[in-house]
């Protein structure tokens, strides 16, 4: 149950900054069967297709935006998570997020460090040095969330998904945040089986912190 004296400070995860987007549905021209048409006519045709247990969480992140615009919570994210969000799920036509109008705060990372987007020559892609970013860390935490993220596909082998959940759950730590919002249902089973150095933050689902809330009201 939430503390009715403190406002939950939640990080916001890539996953459901990608699926707060308003409309995931572009136009088609429509292809008459026969006829002269002076028109062309277009239908929606969706863009990605969730299961219905997907879904059911997806339909709650507007709820959580309008708690977020009315201070019921308070919302936050950090520079790896705007970058994944606006370099990945941007499209032309792909409609607005429902954060859009709200104030998401931008917090500090547990280390510093220089980002470097792509090199000149492209000879690394963005993906490869993420990954460079990521192995390069050796802080004892941020190894031990990588085990409780499943990021370990291997001996000297990281998963860039789950190593990326890693580092977030990380800079929600160091920022006293109180909830890791996701909409990777996998995500919040792996990390709550993870008993040998628990996670720090609920690492929850938008119906996860709905309840909570709701509960706590």
């Amino acid at each position: 149950m939430t503390d009715k004296t403190q406002v939950p400070f939640v990080f916001i995860d890539t996953s459901v900054m990608k699926h707060s987007i308003r409309s995931r549905e572009m136009l088609r021209e429509r292809r008459p069967g026969s006829g002269t048409y002076e028109l062309v006519l277009e239908d929606p045709v969706e863009l990605a297709h969730v299961h219905s247990g997907l879904r059911a969480e997806i339909d709650l992140i507007p709820t959580i935006a309008e708690w977020a615009g009315s201070g019921v919570i308070r919302l936050g994210w950090n520079q790896e998570t705007a970058l994944e969000f606006f370099g990945t799920y941007i499209i032309p036509g792909g409609g607005s997020s429902v954060f859009a109008d709200v104030a998401v705060t931008m917090v500090e990372s547990p280390l510093e460090y220089s980002r470097m987007l792509a090199l000149p020559d492209r000879s690394i892609s963005s993906s490869e040095l993420r990954m460079m970013f990521l192995q390069g860390i050796d802080h004892p935490r941020f190894l031990q969330l990588l085990r409780a993220t499943g990021a370990y596909q291997g001996p000297g082998k990281l998963h860039e998904r789950q190593a990326m959940d890693a580092f977030h759950i990380w800079c929600a730590e160091h920022n006293a945040m109180t909830h890791f919002l996701t909409t990777d249902l996998k995500l919040t089973r792996i990390v709550k089986q993870y008993k040998t150095a628990p996670v720090k933050v609920a690492v929850v689902t938008p119906a996860e912190l709905v309840a909570e809330i709701r509960g706590g009201c």
